[in-house]
């Protein structure tokens, strides 16, 4: 996966499914909920929570997939 750095601070509440964001230096992307889980850390798969009023970093990404 290629990232820009061309971030900007937004609360995660904004962001639609399939958005990557980075937050404390880690990148994730906003999936719709399943249970209390609306993120997915992108390095592990592991399921998170972030809160509607949590300040993140959108990020442009572009997903390869290479096989």
């Amino acid at each position: 996966m290629y990232i820009e750095d061309h971030t900007h601070n937004i609360s995660f509440e904004v962001l639609k499914s399939g958005d990557v964001f980075r937050y404390r230096d880690q990148f994730f992307m906003a999936i719709q909920p399943v249970d209390s889980f609306n993120a997915v850390l992108l390095e592990s798969g592991m399921l998170v929570e972030f809160s509607q009023d949590d300040i993140v970093k959108e990020v442009n990404a572009t997903l390869q997939i290479e096989y």
